[in-house]
């Protein structure tokens, strides 16, 4: 069954339901007019009828205000449709995943966040679609437990994010549904919204929509393999995508689903209950350990069944999981410093705190830490904190504020931690220093905090308490540029010498190694030119930093470090006059360390290959055997891939693929043309006719054997009489016709009308042969044909005279 296509069109040209966009046009089955006007009603009338439904979310992550709610768009949707299940013949449970290329995250995992533990994962089988396993599942007693839920999934969000941008994960929400322990239905919500651009899963959604979903092309990442049911129409599917025009990836997004809705579809299959769920799992699983070849193929598909098997056994008592899930929460909470879910009701207001700042319009504001009054509170990495962040540039006691009085807060830091605390974009004077209302503390390259001291903003107290939480989220959204919140730079009547910027060299250590050059270069360059270089070179720097925090955390024993270098082109843009440098230091031992370059990247190429030490960085905190792909080709942002070794890795990987569709290809029956089958039919039956015909054939002739054999053994016995002999017999006269008497060399018996009978033989008939009398001529007709035919068994003498 093909998507219903939903579009939230903004801007963007419409006729009718047609959507227009230069050239490119779409015919959609409804338009909406904001994201707050689209209800899931149709995925509750889905789930009622006992067919699994999937709503995917397409289009840029949304920043204005007007588009924002009192919920974010998955937790809007979230809510309705558990208003809508929640009652008492229905019995709903929520798991909640988070997808980045190969890595799976269970967003509603009790712990340090820190902790390896074994992740989810995706099965798909062939009946049964696309399962989730290993993922807590936590029951919804009623409508509202699904906005606790909710909080805990955004914190747990907001405390994984070890970069602040360019973050590409992609939230999986799946509602199970029993009705009456009848049907296991599911419905799940795709947050795909976000950036498309550069390597991410959803360019192998695009691969997989362009090259019309073949089944081999779902396992090239888990985003396509959940998504697999949707696409198929297996399950209801519905598209609702939020169009910008001056997002340049909105034509893209329309070419897409203008493909996606072209796409051949099957039927949507009915759930069925776990009870028989369980009965087909267990008859596969059967079935494949009675096979006596077991490949790896076959192992991989009996651990999947018997994966599938554990989960579905599991007992449910929901009064008792909702309240052991809710202590690990509060206990996870507690444990990050963090307000538990009934704490966060009696929150003194007027209480100063901390609120985190990120890119993501559903995450800003989501973490809320209490600086108790009179109070100091620690925050580090170390698990002895009153605040516990970790991530990347965290050190395990990275700074402490102290409360005074609710009015005087104070931040202070070792000297060691003197550029992984920066308050609003700038390093601290001192080790100690007072902090003011709507500060920005950032915490190494993990957390930006933003403090609010409710007595120094007494005009927003009067506000409603809904509208004052959005106001502040807002006031948490990170701007799309670095400048954003690194050090602000006066832009008129400024004095662009190397003196009046030297205080903003401080924050960077990239920056700071340039500072000769620096000095060197205002000087040459006319003002507007001057400070263009200087606002490049901060921006670039600041990610070579973290590029170079990133290095040390993962390959801490390769010695590689990021270096910025300057094209002396001055008069070109300054984009294209910097260079990044990889290079590799050797320790010496008669000297200081001597280094070698590895590399060098434009400032384009070097701002893709930081995207992927983001990836990598995520992947060695949270995967459980950390981040393998050092030193390969096609994984290693570190290396610059060798056309020569790249073709023998593509080869080989081609080889591979190749040899896994022929085998699989072996192992289905294949079914040939019609045309094929009813030729070989036709020749199957001729076959047959002329095989019954050769057996007929075969019988007579075993008969005319028979019946040979017994005349040959008849003459023998004549031949071996004692004293009799055997002459031969001389020619004889032409036969006449009718004459009843035949001469014959045979022993000295006589026939009479056919029968042998002893006796007497006269002396002159004993002279030449012997004479049968009254031999029956209808007996010789019958023998004569059969001993002729077989001569080769009989005897030349025996028949000699039978051709008269």
């Amino acid at each position: 069954m093909p998507p219903h296509l939903a579009v939230i069109p903004g801007p963007v040209p419409v006729d009718g339901t047609t959507v227009v966009l230069g050239a490119e046009r779409l015919a959609v089955d409804r338009i909406y007019r904001d994201s707050a006007s689209f209800t899931a009603d149709s995925l509750v009338a889905s789930a009622r009828e006992g067919i699994s439904h999937g709503l995917i979310l397409l289009g840029p992550k949304q920043k204005s205000c007007k588009l924002q709610t009192s919920e974010a768009l998955d937790g809007h949707l979230l809510q309705s449709m558990a208003d809508a299940l929640v009652t008492e013949d229905l019995q709903v449970w929520l798991s909640a995943v988070e997808i980045l290329d190969d890595q799976i995250l269970d967003l509603l995992a009790t712990g340090a966040p820190s902790d390896r533990k074994e992740a989810p994962m995706l099965v798909a089988h062939p009946s049964l679609g696309t399962q989730l396993l290993g993922a807590v599942e936590a029951p919804l007693r009623e409508p509202s437990d699904l906005r606790e839920l909710m909080s805990f999934i955004l914190k747990r969000r907001c405390l994984t994010q070890t970069c602040l941008h360019g973050s590409r994960s992609h939230p999986i929400y799946l509602l199970r549904t029993e009705i009456r322990s009848e049907l296991s239905v599911h419905l799940a919500l795709f947050d795909l919204r976000g950036p498309v651009q550069g390597p991410s899963d959803f360019t192998a959604l695009e691969h997989l929509i362009d090259l019309g979903a073949p089944e081999s092309m779902f396992r090239a990442s888990l985003l396509t393999t959940a998504l697999k049911d949707s696409i198929v129409g297996s399950w209801h599917s519905t598209i609702l995508a939020t169009l910008e025009p001056e997002v340049a990836d909105c034509t893209k997004q329309l070419r897409l689903l203008s493909k996606w809705a072209r796409l051949p579809f099957a039927s949507p299959r009915r759930a069925s209950a776990r009870v028989a769920q369980l009965a087909e799992l267990r008859e596969e699983v059967r079935e494949l350990q009675a096979q006596h070849a077991m490949d790896d193929a076959r192992a991989t598909i009996l651990a999947d069944r018997s994966a599938m098997i554990l989960e579905f056994s599991k007992a449910h008592d929901p009064p008792k999981e909702w309240k052991k899930l809710r202590r690990e929460r509060d206990k996870t909470l507690d444990w990050c410093g963090l307000p538990t879910s009934d704490a966060e009701e009696a929150l003194d207001l007027m209480t100063p705190y901390l609120l985190n700042m990120s890119d993501d319009p559903a995450l800003c504001g989501r973490l809320m830490y209490l600086l108790p009054k009179g109070e100091r509170t620690c925050i580090g990495s170390d698990p002895d904190n009153s605040v516990v962040v970790d991530g990347l540039g965290i050190l395990p006691n990275l700074c402490s504020i102290v409360n005074v009085d609710d009015f005087k807060l104070t931040l202070s830091r070792p000297d060691f931690a003197r550029r992984h605390v920066l308050i609003n974009g700038k390093t601290m004077a001192k080790e100690s220093m007072v902090l003011s209302h709507h500060d920005r503390i950032c915490l190494g390259r993990a957390q930006i905090f933003r403090l609010q001291i409710p007595h120094m903003g007494v005009e927003t107290i009067q506000e409603e308490e809904e509208t004052l939480a959005r106001m502040q989220r807002l006031e948490c959204l990170l701007p799309e540029e670095l400048t954003g919140f690194l050090p602000s730079l006066p832009r008129q009547s400024f004095d662009t010498t190397f003196e009046n910027l030297q205080h903003l060299l401080d924050h960077s250590d990239a920056l700071r190694n340039l500072q000769y050059y620096i000095k060197d270069l205002l000087p040459r360059l006319p003002a507007a030119s001057a400070l263009a270089y200087f606002e490049a070179l901060r921006k670039v720097c600041y990610c070579v930093d973290e590029a170079n925090m990133i290095t040390r955390e993962v390959r801490p024993d390769d010695h590689l470090h990021l270096e910025v270098e300057l094209v002396w082109d001055i008069f070109r843009p300054p984009e294209e006059a910097i260079l990044i440098r990889l290079m590799r230091y050797c320790k010496s031992d008669d000297g200081p360390a001597t280094g070698q370059v590895v590399h060098y990247w434009s400032y384009a190429c070097f701002l893709e290959r930081l995207e992927l030490m983001r990836d990598v960085h995520r992947v060695h905190c949270h995967a459980r055997n950390g981040w393998a792909g050092a030193n390969e080709m096609l994984q290693d942002p570190w290396m610059e891939p060798n056309l020569f070794p790249l073709r023998d890795v593509l080869s080989h990987a081609l080889a591979q693929r190749s040899l896994a569709e022929l085998q699989a290809v072996r192992q289905q029956p294949v079914e040939p043309p019609d045309s094929e089958r009813r030729a070989a039919e036709a020749a199957l039956q001729e076959l047959q006719e002329k095989t019954e015909q050769l057996e007929r054939q075969a019988e007579i002739i075993s008969q005319l054997k028979e019946q040979i054999m017994g005349v040959v053994s008849l003459t023998r016995e004549l031949q071996e009489e004692p004293g009799d002999t055997v002459d031969p017999p001389e020619p004889a006269e032409p036969a006449r016709v009718g004459e009843e008497n035949f001469t014959m060399s045979v022993s000295s018996s006589t026939f009479s009308d056919g029968v042998p009978t002893g006796g007497q033989v006269d002396e002159d008939v004993r002279s030449r042969g012997f004479r049968v009398d009254k031999l029956s001529n209808t007996l010789l007709q019958s023998l004569a044909p059969a001993l002729l035919s077989q001569s080769s068994l009989t005897p030349p003498h025996c028949y000699r005279d039978l051709n008269r």
